[in-house]
């Protein structure tokens, strides 16, 4: 009986290796992963830090290929950079850390002078001015006086957003900032040489209290246009670009109120951008759908419940079923809600996908080269890093 039970599990084991290598080639399979298995921590994370970490970005710093992080410590007035092993394991760079003339809030990575190597773009709270660290292209940045780029002149600075993105068609980064005590976007760009203008018309008005901002062709023209959240009011904004960096104002109603973070995909699959929102101090998960024709409109069922207030969102297909998920970062971890392909979302099993306490800004990236979406957080109260990798 025992020999016939073993013979039996292997000829089921043999079947099993040949539907999962003949599905491919012979119809169209979907390689759904086990929700327990969606996201589990790279070996030495958390990774530990001297402060508590606030904002960070994921990108090649050195030209290696490999996916390295920087992360911002507010109150040491420093970036501390990581480069990246490619198996999800990171390393603090010997320049590390960076020391700034001031409190380093907001960050993005572009080549910002046209000279083929990564730059680091930094806001700071305190601050309209923003700085540009030029890169050598081997993971070394030059801090400089000269490096400050006036985003708009006023009384009460509050920058609580930045972007960087062609918004004129000349082939050159430009930077975007959102001005939450002044209820504006600031636009200026770039010479290409890393000199900077003011844009026609900037700074933009918007909703009150703007919160951190996106770019992306919102209305399928081929141009970026600027999505602005609120944290005071039920509306969003959209900046709608002509690609020669005018922009036309455009808000979007919601049925909750306080918008935080907002991401841009395909959430429905109709090859039109829809909208998904997080909202300050509210577990709710506002999503819209674009119908193609510059509107958004929130789906039924929405706001759905995240389990917890979050803070960065992004859009993933986590479970590889062809649907896009959302991701979350919400206090102590990653909160994962299951797309349908419809608009409609549930919460993931085994959600949320525990980091560390503090977790609000969040990252995606392929940080083990396996072809799958990893998040990396950072977690304020608990001063470390969280690694987390797709399975």
């Amino acid at each position: 009986m025992a020999i016939d039970i073993y013979r039996e599990s292997i000829n089921s084991n043999r079947l099993f290796i040949a539907i999962v290598i003949l599905c491919p080639l012979l119809f169209s399979c979907k390689t759904e992963v086990s929700p327990s298995l969606l996201l589990e921590p790279a070996q030495g994370s958390p990774i530990a830090m001297t402060c508590s970490p606030g904002n960070l970005a994921a990108g090649d710093l050195n030209s290696d290929g490999k996916p390295d992080l920087i992360v911002a410590c507010s109150q040491d007035h420093s970036l501390t950079l990581f480069k990246g092993r490619g198996n999800g394991q990171f390393d603090v760079i010997d320049s590390s850390p960076l020391l700034l003339p001031y409190s380093p809030n907001e960050i993005a990575i572009g080549d910002m002078n046209n000279d083929g190597k990564v730059d680091l773009i930094v806001g700071s709270h305190d601050s309209y001015s923003i700085m540009i660290l030029p890169g050598d292209g081997k993971g070394n940045f030059t801090v400089s006086p000269n490096s400050s780029v006036a985003m708009k002149e006023g009384d009460l600075p509050h920058t609580h957003g930045l972007g960087i993105g062609d918004l004129n068609g000349d082939g050159y980064q430009d930077i975007v900032t959102a001005n939450s005590s002044d209820n504006d976007i600031a636009v200026v760009l770039s010479d290409g040489t890393g000199g900077f203008i003011p844009s026609s018309g900037s700074p933009l008005s918007v909703n009150t209290s703007p919160y951190p901002l996106t770019l992306g062709d919102v209305n399928g023209d081929g141009h970026l246009d600027i999505v602005s959240t609120s944290s005071s009011s039920k509306f969003l904004t959209v900046l709608f670009g002509d690609g020669q960096a005018n922009f036309r104002r455009s808000d979007i109603p919601l049925r909750t109120s306080r918008s935080g973070f907002v991401a841009l995909g395909d959430i429905n699959n109709d090859d039109v951008p829809d909208l998904v929102i997080s909202h300050l101090e509210q577990s709710e998960l506002t999503v819209t759908t674009g119908n193609g024709n510059e509107g958004f409109i929130e789906v039924t069922g929405s706001p759905f419940d995240l389990g917890n207030n979050a803070w960065y969102i992004a859009i993933a297909d986590l479970n590889r079923d062809g649907n896009p998920d959302v991701l979350a970062a919400a206090n102590n971890g990653v909160r994962v809600m299951f797309g349908d392909g419809s608009g409609q979302f549930v919460p993931a099993p085994g959600s949320p996908f525990l980091t560390g306490k503090g977790s609000w800004q969040m990252a995606l990236g392929d940080v083990n080269d396996d072809d799958k979406p990893d998040v990396i957080t950072t977690n304020l109260e608990s001063d470390n890093v969280s690694v987390l990798l797709g399975r």
